[in-house]
Formats: C-alpha cells, sequence, structure tokens
C-alpha cells in the first residue's frame, strides 16, 4: 500500500462539495477525517459518505 501524503481534516465532508474534495483527497493519497453532524429527531448520523473498507 502507498505511503500516506498525510492527514487532513474536512468539516463538512458528509455534504456534497465535501464529500467530492474527501474523495478527490483520498485518491491523491490523503488520509482523511471528517466531521460527522447527527440528526437531531434521530441522533443517526445524516451523511451520504458510504462507509470505505
Amino acid at each position: 500500500m502507498e505511503e500516506s501524503k498525510g492527514r487532513v481534516c474536512v468539516t463538512g465532508g458528509t455534504g456534497f462539495i465535501g464529500s467530492w474534495i474527501i474523495k478527490n483527497l483520498l485518491q491523491d493519497g490523503y488520509s482523511v477525517n471528517t466531521t460527522e453532524r447527527s440528526n437531531p429527531d434521530t441522533g443517526i448520523p445524516s451523511g451520504f459518505i458510504p462507509q470505505a473498507s
């Protein structure tokens, strides 16, 4: 596996633009962390980023 270029934190990563930024960072070899807001009604995270494996 390729060595990571570094770690990046993307706020708003579960939104439309943030998810594309994360996709590009991962493709470029960065390690990415993001924040995820819970739905206030259910307490369940409301983002749409699929879990990477």
